[in-house]
């Protein structure tokens, strides 16, 4: 599929990973509310959302880096499926 010549769906696309961003961040924000910001990172599943939020963080801030962090997301799904299947 080629996704520059379809812009709606470009579009819908970069609309719900702005949204999916936005709730990962509050969720993270929350988290930390929650259990402090000590025993957050005491979790793997926190440092996990931690690190998914810093990689898209510095994606909006920094567009030049958008091929190492497609990887790094890659990665990230590959490693979540991967515990999802132990």
């Amino acid at each position: 599929m080629y996704i520059e010549e379809r812009k709606t769906l470009k579009m819908i696309l970069k609309s719900m990973d702005k949204s999916f961003s936005i709730i990962f961040m509050c969720e993270m924000v929350m988290k930390w509310t929650a259990y402090g910001f000590k025993k957050y990172f005491t979790d793997a599943w926190c440092w996990l959302d931690f690190i998914i939020v810093a990689v898209k963080s510095a994606e909006y801030t920094d567009d030049n880096l958008n091929i190492p962090l497609r990887f790094l997301r890659a990665m990230f799904s590959f490693f979540a499926n991967y515990l999802f299947l132990w």
